[in-house]
């Protein structure tokens, strides 16, 4: 979860919600795992201009995960000047990374990215429905280019969207970030398993609801027998925002098995906030989720999960 800016966000609620489990780092051996398994994570970078890629990098590769799917991600902005999906994956020693962009920003990209120890195939970047909720187009293209030359050093950029913010909620809206959705192949003991990268909106439940109905739709059609969805899903109004998936026998998760909900976002950063298990894995049900591991650590706010897939 990001809050680039001071936004004004419409939450909706949900009916009861299960909460659960703990951030308490489980791992016993990281480095265990089957030959058979495929090691999965998750993990939000924290874009910003404090966090080391390689410090980041290093310390996700001694965990030696398979995949890696990771949300705000930078490329040449003003905030974090490196190429940042490619310092991690040098870093991180990734035979293979694809990064997409969601957005101009100050001057660089911010994105999501996908790395991997072996070879990806048939790289997708999917637009989903985020800044269409504003219904003009040129309101969309007035709010990306804010995004695009927000700088640091010019307090007019934030005085230009702060002035922005205030113009939509005269109508009723509200900024959006525009969003998307990564989707590519691997292979495992000849196998193919599409993995789908995501990190939905948080600016709005109604907003991820549309998002989520894309995402399902997207798996519906996708012709490989096995998948997996990876990344930060920002159900943060109730865990029965993932009910979706959680009342599906199409789906197993990592976060959420046996109702039983692990927080990955600090409690209490956010008071919008109803529920911090945002984070997860979600396979198809031919694949079974072993050695799920929750770590904190001070290289993001948010808690790093991963867990080993064993393809029946």
């Amino acid at each position: 979860m990001k809050r680039l800016f001071k936004k004004l966000t419409v939450a909706l609620f949900c009916g009861a919600m299960v909460l659960g489990g703990c951030n308490a780092d489980t791992t016993t051996d990281p480095l265990a795992k089957d030959d058979e398994a495929l090691r999965v994570m998750t993990f939000n970078l924290k874009a910003k201009a404090s966090i080391d890629p390689n410090k980041q990098a290093e310390w996700v590769a001694s965990y030696a995960p398979d995949i890696v799917a990771a949300q705000e991600v930078d490329r040449f902005t003003q905030r974090n000047d490196l190429d940042v999906p490619a310092t991690f994956a040098e870093g991180g020693n990734f035979t293979d990374y694809f990064f997409s962009e969601q957005m101009e920003f100050q001057g660089g990209e911010y994105g999501l990215a996908i790395f991997s120890s072996t070879k990806l195939s048939d790289n997708e970047t999917i637009n989903i429905y985020s800044d269409d909720y504003l219904e003009d187009d040129a309101l969309r293209q007035r709010q990306r280019e804010l995004f695009a030359n927000m700088s640091d050093a010019d307090p007019q950029t934030s005085a230009d969207y702060d002035a922005f913010c205030e113009e939509l909620a005269s109508i009723g809206k509200t900024s959006i970030e525009p969003n998307i959705i990564q989707k590519t192949v691997v292979e495992k003991d000849g196998k193919k398993v599409s993995v789908y990268g995501v990190h939905l909106s948080y600016e709005m439940e109604a907003i991820r609801a549309k998002q989520r109905e894309q995402l399902l739709q997207l798996i519906e059609e996708d012709e490989n027998d096995y998948f997996v969805i990876v990344g930060d899903f920002n159900a943060d109004q109730g865990t029965c925002e993932m009910n979706d998936f959680v009342t599906n026998e199409k789906f197993n998760l990592a976060n959420g098995a046996d109702g039983v909900w692990h927080d990955t976002f600090p409690i209490g950063d956010d008071e919008n906030m109803k529920t911090y298990s945002i984070d997860n894995i979600i396979t198809s049900s031919n694949i079974e989720i072993t050695n799920v591991n929750y770590v904190k650590t001070d290289l993001s706010d948010h808690t790093m999960m991963y867990a080993d897939l064993i393809l029946k």
